[in-house]
């Protein structure tokens, strides 16, 4: 007998699996760079929630800095590839 995976009663399609995997790989480059590719959170070890959630703020507000200047950068200064390239290509999203 085969399990089919059931989500609100229905079997996923696969375009939904796929979309939902996608969008784990968004999320996945956060955590890294909240742990050990960038901030290094586990060597922090905080362990008072008050405190925590300090850190925890001001590395949203770093993260959120270096990328929005890492877009402006790249509308500032695009490759060589990007100067040539279409006057209807989608500019990066504005967080």
């Amino acid at each position: 007998m085969a399990i089919i995976k059931v989500r609100g009663g229905r079997r996923q399609s696969h375009r939904v699996k796929v979309r939902d995997y996608g969008s784990r790989w968004g999320i996945e480059p956060l955590f890294s760079d909240f742990r050990s590719r960038g901030l290094d959170l586990e060597a922090t070890q905080l362990r008072a929630p008050d405190r925590l959630n300090r850190l925890l703020l001001l590395m949203a507000l770093a993260l959120r800095w270096c990328v929005r200047a890492g877009q402006d950068d790249a509308r500032d200064h695009p490759t060589p590839l990007e100067k040539n390239s279409s006057p209807n290509r989608s500019e990066p999203l504005d967080f």
